[in-house]
C-alpha cells in the first residue's frame, strides 16, 4: 500500500507478504525490489507542472518466516494512537531539552526512537515484537502476552477502552504504559506561525494523551499528573534510569509496588505553573472584591 500523493514531505509504503506454513517458504528473498518515485512542482493557478523529476530507489529484502511463538514470548506495540508533524498537526516534542526538534517529527516506533528497545529485546531470544496499526479493538489479546501503549498522543475510543478492560481482566493481557508530559498551559502557549501554510497552527497534543491514559487506568485507581514537567536520573539494580520531560503518577493503589525518585521539574513547566497559579488568586480576589461591593463593604489588597 502506498499514497498516491505524499504530502506535505514524507510518506510510507506498506508490503506485506503472505506464505504457506512449509519449510519451502521458511525464507524468502527478493533480490530486486524497485519503487519509483515522482516529483512535481506545480505553480498556482497552472494545470501543468514546471518542474518534473523521476527517480527509481532499488533494494532487496529477505524474510525469515519463524514458527508462532507462545503467547507470553509474543509482545504488540501500540503503534496506531501514535501522532507526528505534520501529517497529523502541531504535535509537541517528547523531550523539553532537544531545542532543535520542537516538532513530533518521527513519531514513536520501533525503527525510530525506540529502535534501542526492540533491539535489546530481540537479543534475548525470547521476545517477538508485533507492531500494531490498527485500533485496540482489532487485536485477539489472547495471543499476546503484554501490550506496549507508549507515549501515545492520539485519543482512546470509548469501545477501545472497554475491550483492553476485558483483555486485561478476562483475557490476561498485561499492559506496560509509558507516558509523557502534558500540560495544557505550556500547549496553549506553544503556538507558531507555518510559513509553509501561512497559518497559525496550535497543538494538537503535547507529549502523550494523559487524558485518554487516566480514564483507562481510572478503575485501577491509577492516574498521571497534568501540571509539572519533571526530569532527572535514579539507580535501580545498578542501572542508571534517565527520566527525560516525563509526567508524575499521581494516584496508585495502597497495595501496588510503586518505585519513587527525586526529579527536578523543568523550568517551563514550573514558571507557567506559578503564573497560572498567580492568575487563578486574581481571579478569586477579583470575585470576592466584586461581591463585597454589593454588601457596601470596601476591602484592600
Amino acid at each position: 500500500e502506498y499514497p498516491k500523493v505524499i504530502w506535505p514531505y514524507f510518506a510510507s509504503i506498506k508490503l506485506g507478504i503472505e506464505g504457506r506454513d512449509s519449510e519451502s517458504c521458511r525464507n524468502l528473498e527478493q533480490a530486486d525490489v524497485r519503487v519509483e518515485v515522482s516529483l512535481k512542482l506545480l505553480n498556482i493557478g497552472l494545470s501543468q507542472p514546471f518542474f518534473s523529476q523521476n527517480q527509481v530507489a532499488s533494494f532487496g529484502l529477505t524474510f525469515d518466516f519463524v514458527k508462532t511463538p507462545e503467547r507470553q514470548n509474543r509482545l504488540l506495540i501500540d503503534q496506531f494512537h501514535s501522532l507526528k508533524y505534520p501529517e497529523n498537526g502541531f504535535v509537541l516534542r517528547d523531550s523539553f531539552s532537544n531545542y532543535e526538534y520542537p516538532f513530533e517529527w518521527n513519531g514513536d516506533h520501533i525503527f525510530t526512537n525506540y529502535v534501542q528497545m526492540h533491539q535489546r529485546l530481540s537479543q534475548q531470544g525470547e521476545y517477538h515484537l508485533e507492531v500494531l496499526t490498527e485500533p485496540f479493538t482489532c487485536f485477539n489479546a489472547s495471543n499476546y502476552g503484554a501490550l506496549l501503549i507508549l507515549d501515545p498522543e492520539d485519543y482512546f475510543s470509548e469501545l477501545e477502552i472497554w475491550k483492553l478492560r476485558r483483555d486485561v481482566e478476562e483475557q490476561g493481557l498485561s499492559l506496560v504504559i509509558l507516558a509523557d508530559w502534558y500540560n495544557e498551559q505550556i500547549m496553549q502557549r506553544s503556538n507558531f506561525f507555518n510559513n509553509n501554510t501561512f497559518e497559525v497552527w496550535k497543538p494538537v497534543m503535547a507529549g502523550a494523551n494523559v487524558g485518554s491514559l487516566n480514564a483507562l487506568l481510572h478503575p485501577y485507581g491509577i492516574a498521571f499528573g497534568d501540571q509539572r514537567v519533571v526530569s532527572g536520573d535514579f539507580v535501580i539494580d545498578k542501572r542508571q534510569v534517565i527520566i527525560d520531560s516525563g509526567t508524575e503518577i499521581v494516584k496508585f493503589p495502597k497495595d501496588g509496588f510503586l518505585i519513587s525518585a527525586n526529579l527536578k521539574e523543568e523550568p517551563m513547566s514550573a514558571q507557567t505553573r506559578r503564573s497560572e497559579l498567580l492568575k487563578r488568586q486574581n481571579q478569586r480576589l477579583y470575585k470576592a472584591g466584586s461581591s463585597s461591593q454589593k454588601l457596601n463593604r470596601l476591602q484592600q489588597y
